[in-house]
């Protein structure tokens, strides 16, 4: 399943496995490809992925990825991943 949240100044993308497959191969496409498709849709890289330290939802099963920045009533998705950090650290 994959759902959108905003955290902060970040468009965030959460890939969660659907309980009968888990998410290993997103991190196996990772560490291969340095990017992975999710749904066919989706293209994410290694540097949009974010950190499972200190967050308690984050699961054995769930990967989040940063895909885009909050800027006021707008979101704008895709920039490259150190962009997008490098705003949203900025902006708040």
């Amino acid at each position: 399943m994959i759902t959108f949240e905003e955290h902060g100044s970040q468009v965030v993308l959460t890939y969660e496995s659907d309980g009968f497959i888990s998410t290993a191969w997103v991190d196996e496409k990772l560490k291969a490809n340095d990017h992975v498709t999710l749904s066919r849709v989706f293209t994410v890289q290694k540097a949009d992925l974010l950190s499972s330290e200190g967050d308690e939802d984050f699961g054995e099963d769930v990967r989040r990825f940063v895909i885009g920045i909050v800027n006021g009533d707008y979101r704008t998705m895709n920039c490259p991943a150190r962009s997008c950090r490098r705003r949203s650290t900025s902006s708040t």
